[in-house]
């Protein structure tokens, strides 16, 4: 068995500030549950390479949150940043064994659990936005519908959130388009306040538009490769084979982050395992590998 590891120059790795965003809704709002998370993507690109907005929603981890489920949600909404509430009809189904940390009830829905979850914790961040759309229901839907509206409009009582509230950015809209903008103006106050520096607000394309744009992308990212590869190597700053730890010294590393990439092959030079440490110090220890 030998090791192979080299510093690589080619690709710095830049330490990311993260900003969670926590959507709570049930599942009367889905189209602006998708919304909320294209904006967050949005966000995202225009954010700059230091930092990362990334939407939480609990069916992009359905597995997860399935098991022990409570625990998994507690440690989302803690880990979060920005909570962004949509509310139409609906509050949701009971989940057996959900207590709401304010007004105490017993098995109550999934988002009153997580709203209550937050406002008891007393986050900043907490922005509600209520569909005002008119909705029709079928008959065999009525019995259903109200009984959801009441539970909704009970809960809103008591939390004292009712409709024309001042608190939480409390925000109506009829339309999706007008929730995108809405939601988008509030993130990116949020986003510049915790960054500290002014984000351009992307201009919403159509999905033909982002494709066009990613094919683009990989046109050039191809005809780079084209161009680099059949050049010199001058990334490789150091490369040798042993079974022993080594000391790497960086001189012209003062500032920058590098990427160490070790490499265990066998002795018909096949690949038994690899892995790329990150290191901002000019002195990297490559850990000892286990023969």
């Amino acid at each position: 068995m030998r090791i192979i590891h080299y510093v690589d120059f080619w690709y710095p790795i830049v330490m990311k500030k993260q900003i969670n965003v926590f959507i709570i809704s049930p599942n009367d709002v889905n189209q602006e549950r998708a919304i909320a998370k294209e904006v967050c993507q949005e966000l995202n690109m225009s954010a700059g390479i230091d930092t990362e907005v990334k939407a939480i929603l609990w069916e992009d981890h359905p597995m997860s949150y399935h098991k022990n489920a409570q625990a998994n949600i507690d440690n989302a909404l803690d880990e979060s940043d920005i909570f962004v509430v949509i509310l139409w009809h609906r509050l949701g189904s009971v989940v057996k064994g959900y207590v709401g940390a304010i007004t105490e009830n017993k098995n109550v829905t999934g988002t009153q659990y997580e709203i209550e979850k937050i406002l008891a914790n007393k986050k900043e961040s907490v922005f509600f936005y209520f569909k005002t759309k008119e909705k029709h229901f079928s008959s065999t839907e009525i019995e259903e519908a109200s009984k959801q509206r009441k539970l909704l409009d009970t809960f809103l009582k008591d939390i004292n959130l009712e409709k024309g509230s001042t608190k939480h950015g409390y925000q109506e809209f009829k339309e999706s388009a007008e929730f995108r903008q809405k939601l988008k103006s509030h993130l990116v106050i949020e986003i510049e306040k915790r960054t500290k520096k002014k984000i351009k607000t992307p201009v919403h394309q159509s999905k033909n538009m982002n494709s066009l744009y990613i094919l683009i992308l990989a046109i050039l990212t191809f005809g780079l490769f084209l161009l680099f590869e059949g050049s010199e190597e001058p990334k490789v700053l150091l490369k040798k084979e042993t079974n022993k730890p080594i000391i790497v010294n960086l001189p012209m590393a003062k500032k920058n982050t590098y990427a160490v990439y070790l490499e265990i092959q066998d002795k018909d030079s096949n690949v038994l395992s690899k892995k790329t440490y990150c290191q901002v110090s000019p002195r990297y220890t490559i850990p000892k590998a286990i023969s």
